[in-house]
């Protein structure tokens, strides 16, 4: 019978379940992860996700043949940022989505383009939650994080992801 394996890194807790092809949970288990807390920002080491992924995996799949998993899907928090290296070793925490330590950079960012205009090519008000003005405060505040960086992703599912396929990729 074949099954899906689904994973949430999200802000508490990674969260796993396994189910079948008529949805009945053969499995379930969770982890629950820190979040550190110190002047102001939000941050969680990635190596942490990693771990707690590898440790629930081992939960659902012990009795369970993995040759019958049809797919595995991710979830995870958004709006992260996440220098990796180019090994994907995280370069540091994660700078979580509710860290607005980017919100100078949002202001030019906004001075720069307009409001109007970023609305209009992304849907959203730029602040200093989003991950462009935390990479830009990287660049500013962080240079040797930035300039060492392969890329930078932007949600726990993909720092997952890439751990697992050697892509650094996000969904739209």
């Amino acid at each position: 019978m074949l099954a899906i394996a689904t994973f949430d890194i999200g802000t508490t807790a990674v969260k796993a379940v396994l189910v079948d092809e008529t949805g009945t949970v053969l499995a379930s288990a969770s982890q629950d992860i820190p979040t550190l807390f110190q002047n102001g920002r939000k941050e969680q080491d990635p190596n942490v996700w990693w771990e707690a992924f590898r440790d629930l995996s081992q939960v659902l799949f012990t009795h369970y043949d993995t040759r019958d998993i049809a797919g595995i899907v991710m979830s995870g928090q958004m709006q992260d940022v996440i220098p990796v290296d180019e090994s994907l070793a995280p370069l540091g925490n994660a700078i979580l989505y509710a860290d607005g330590r980017g919100a100078e950079e949002a202001k030019k960012l906004n001075a720069l383009l307009g409001p109007e205009k970023i609305a209009a090519i992304t849907g959203n008000a730029m602040d200093g939650t989003l991950s462009l003005p935390k990479i830009l405060w990287l660049r500013e505040h962080e240079p040797d994080i930035f300039t060492q960086a392969k890329c930078f992703l932007i949600s726990s599912k993909d720092y997952v992801n890439a751990r697992l396929t050697g892509i650094c990729a996000s969904d739209v």
